[in-house]
């Protein structure tokens, strides 16, 4: 009997180390082993590209199945480190610049600046635009705005001070999100567009109203809202002036309460479209798609400027 336990408990050791042997190997292949440190990480990721086949091919497929998800993870990384542009040099940290918008012949609707040359401060490729960048502004206790800005793509992140006019290293993790700029801020029913020579502004399915309109040009709605004071249109020139047939070059501003235009807004050059922020009777940021620009429009120093004044008038009566 002795012996007939001693072989039973033999084999129940035998059965837990194989079925520990079994439960190990699979799981390697499924389960994510999180990695100290991202220099630990991207270094196995260097080491795993080594061994991959030419890209797009069966090889390579079959090559990358194989992995487990661990060395996934550390190729992605690697991949994604190759992708990422240097520090930025001295001539590109010196060409960031933010500058006060005041085109000539415009009316100074809202105080404007515009961000130029940041997209090397952000290490963000090439490939990339500026859908995937998150943008958190905050005012300071004095009125002024400050916007961090960071993207998944992009290897560092930036604090712009839009009064001081500086622009620094910000220390993001880039995983956060908080949103960014979309094509439009456009609610369900609210419309701006040009019909023949009229700009008709669509506020809800029952109030809308039309303008007269006589610039040889296409409005599209950028940023709107039931709230706001101000609806914003981008302009598209039918001209063909340098060659730029079609291109955006301005924002239209309609004061919805007073139902006129209350101005045209000239914009720096753009290459293909706009993206937008909009926090309505706060601010209104406008993106140039490729990233060479931001412009920050300040509505609501504008608005208070406006009460300040009004306030003033009725003293006086």
């Amino acid at each position: 009997m002795k012996r007939v336990r001693l072989v039973i408990i033999i084999a129940l050791i035998l059965l837990f180390l194989i079925g520990a042997w079994i439960w190990q190997t699979h799981s390697s292949k499924h389960k994510i082993y999180y990695v100290n440190t991202p220099s630990t990480l991207l270094a196995r990721g260097q080491e795993v590209a080594k061994s991959a086949p030419k890209p797009g091919t069966p090889e390579w497929m079959n090559w990358y199945q194989r992995l487990s998800a661990e060395d996934r993870w550390a190729w992605a990384t690697a991949m994604d480190e190759n992708r990422t542009p240097p520090e930025p040099t001295k001539e590109q940290r010196d060409a960031v610049r933010i500058e006060d918008w005041k085109p000539q012949g415009a009316a100074s609707l809202f105080p404007a600046k515009v961000l130029y040359n940041y997209r090397p401060l952000l290490r963000m490729d090439k490939s990339v635009s500026i859908r995937p960048l998150q943008v958190e502004t905050i005012r300071a206790a004095d009125g002024n705005m400050i916007s961090t800005m960071w993207a998944r793509r992009a290897k560092d992140s930036i604090v712009v001070d839009w009064a001081n006019k500086s622009v620094v290293k910000g220390n993001v993790d880039n995983i956060k999100s908080v949103g960014g700029p979309s094509p439009e801020y456009i609610p369900p029913g609210m419309l701006m567009g040009e019909i023949g020579d009229r700009l008709l502004v669509k506020l809800s399915d029952s109030q809308h109203f039309k303008l007269p309109w006589d610039r040889d040009s296409v409005v599209y709605p950028l940023a709107m809202d039931e709230k706001s004071k101000y609806a914003f249109g981008a302009e598209k020139m039918n001209d063909d002036k340098n060659g730029k047939r079609g291109h955006i070059s301005s924002i239209v501003v309609v004061d919805v309460r007073e139902k006129k235009v209350a101005g045209i807004i000239p914009i720096p050059a753009v290459k293909t479209t706009l993206h937008c922020i909009f926090e309505p009777n706060d601010y209104l940021m406008v993106f140039d798609y490729d990233a060479q620009w931001i412009m920050l429009l300040d509505i609501k120093k504008s608005l208070v400027a406006e009460q300040k004044t009004s306030a003033r008038d009725s003293e006086r009566q």
